[in-house]
């Protein structure tokens, strides 16, 4: 793909999500929502599902090549204001708020202010992989900043909005000093023998106090185990009986999903309990975006959720697709009880597949079969 140089965009990372806008996506802010198995906490857990989930977020929303801005939130960052005393050691004060940071690898920045300055502190892997990622798909990573240095009407706001967004596009270069892909070198966990032999003093006596404290709980908890071995040989309960009790599921009289499914069992296809009178299906919107080679597979799955009453189904065929994964999107409105059971079905027929949340969405459902689905 040939990138527009002079488009700007921004993406806005937050902590489990980022926002997108500019470039080709000016009317609306576009989202991500990043499931614990690709970034949890922050760190990145998967670096090649991290990959493939930029890759279907970009084909999806037909995003083209730009020149990125990285906004972090004040949610994604950790922050600490540090005051000019007389006869102190910033340095060393710095250096021992940086050692905190739970980061293996820290990228960090300073901001000054009237009476000292503020330490930004970031996780220099996920910045980078995500700028990796970015670029590998034809996009120009050019700063990477604070939402600190835009101004506390910015720092107010809970995530991005078109406003904010055309706001930041035409006041980031005023800022570019703050830049973290211009800080040379990163900062590491310090690991010294002293800063080790300290540590080991403080936990020592809290260890000790813990497994006192823990002993009486230990001996409390295998006298109630022994009562409960005692009085179970004590019952006359069948064992058929104990089974049944075990797997009844309470009456309620509150209102019931409409579509259920009962657990997979190997070689029974996820559809095989559900009917069209126990489904009302037919209010759900769905969207089934496929390559061409996978067209076969895309006629076919529909014809299976028609066979199960839904009737809102569109297809799309592109040949942009080239994540090797099938991805189900569902708007975050969508009933825990549908979401299972669709899930269900998209992993019979698609094992190699992720989930996405997104808000608002114009459809309920929306599935982009993998390229090698």
């Amino acid at each position: 793909m040939k990138t527009t140089v002079n488009t700007l965009s921004v993406l806005y990372l937050d902590r489990q999500r980022l926002d997108f806008f500019g470039g080709n996506i000016t009317d609306k802010i576009v989202h991500l929502d990043f499931p614990p198995n690709t970034l949890k906490d922050l760190e990145v857990v998967n670096i090649d599902e991290l990959n493939i989930l930029i890759k279907a977020f970009i084909d999806f929303y037909k995003i083209l090549p730009s020149r990125v801005i990285i906004i972090i939130s004040k949610n994604a960052y950790f922050e600490k204001e540090i005051q000019k005393k007389e006869n102190a050691d910033l340095a060393l004060e710095t250096k021992l708020y940086l050692n905190s940071v739970p980061f293996e690898n820290i990228i960090s920045s300073s901001i000054a202010f009237e009476n000292g300055f503020k330490i930004i502190a970031f996780n220099r892997n996920l910045l980078y992989s995500l700028k990796t990622a970015l670029e590998k798909y034809g996009f120009i990573v050019e700063v990477a900043l604070p939402d600190i240095v835009f101004g506390k009407d910015i720092m107010q706001k809970n995530g991005l909005d078109m406003e904010i967004g055309r706001l930041m596009l035409q006041k980031y270069a005023a800022y570019k000093m703050h830049n973290l892909f211009s800080i040379k070198e990163e900062h590491q966990i310090d690991s010294s023998p002293n800063r080790e032999t300290e540590e080991k003093k403080e936990i020592k006596p809290k260890e000790k106090s813990k497994t006192i404290f823990l002993l009486p709980v230990f001996f409390i908890l295998l006298s109630i185990m022994a009562y409960m071995l005692y009085y179970n040989s004590r019952t006359n309960k069948k064992p058929s009986q104990v089974s049944q009790m075990a797997v009844s599921e309470p009456k309620s009289t509150a209102a019931q999903p409409s579509l259920l499914l009962s657990p997979t069992v190997t070689g029974v296809h996820p559809s095989s309990g559900i009917t069209r009178q126990t489904q009302n299906a037919e209010s759900i919107s769905i969207k089934i975006i496929s390559s061409v080679s996978s067209r076969e597979k895309q006629e076919s799955l529909r014809t299976e959720l028609e066979r199960l009453g839904f009737t809102k189904i569109e297809l799309e065929t592109t040949d942009s697709i080239n994540t090797p994964q099938t991805l189900m999107i569902v708007d975050k409105n969508l009933s825990s009880a549908m979401r299972e059971a669709m899930g269900n079905i998209v992993k019979y027929n698609f094992p190699n597949s992720i989930l996405q949340e997104t808000a608002n969405s114009q459809y309920d459902i929306t599935l982009v079969i993998g390229k090698s689905q």
